[in-house]
């Protein structure tokens, strides 16, 4: 009998605890996203579905658990995860992820290292173009490589 009555006891205790962290409260947390220079405009702050994205400022708000965990991510930064620790403002400091300028090649509208290139890259300097009429930059090159 007192087993069953101490079982039942835990188990309420236990689905107390439960439904406490199911239904906890949001909060709003703000802060800023800062390397060693100072603010950084346009880092994303995300946390359980919801985002923000810093303003010019550095400054970001989002609304989130107090026990969660901010991903703070931006490009040429390395991501990293802030627990929220029932904190309401944060400051957030990012390291730069720089990579050798040599291992990065421009293609077309955007970016590739050269490991990852399967095909043939030449350079063209601007004075080969300089005096060169096209309607377009492929008329232009023809010729020059």
């Amino acid at each position: 009998m007192f087993h069953q009555k101490l079982f039942s006891v835990l188990t309420i205790l236990v689905g107390m605890a439960l439904s406490f962290d199911a239904y906890a409260q949001k909060q709003t947390v703000s802060g800023t996203v800062v390397d060693d220079m100072g603010p950084i405009v346009g880092a994303v702050v995300q946390s359980e579905g919801t985002n923000a994205v810093t303003d010019m400022d550095g400054n970001f708000s989002i609304n989130v658990t107090s026990r969660a965990v901010l991903e703070v991510s931006c490009l040429g930064y390395k991501t990293v995860q802030v627990p929220v620790n029932g904190r309401s403002k944060i400051t957030i400091t990012l390291e730069e992820d720089s990579f050798m300028l040599e291992d990065a090649v421009a293609v077309g509208y955007g970016t590739t290292k050269k490991a990852n290139l399967t095909g043939a890259v030449s350079v063209v300097k601007s004075e080969a173009l300089k005096d060169r009429t096209a309607l377009d930059v492929g008329h232009m090159l023809q010729g020059t490589v």
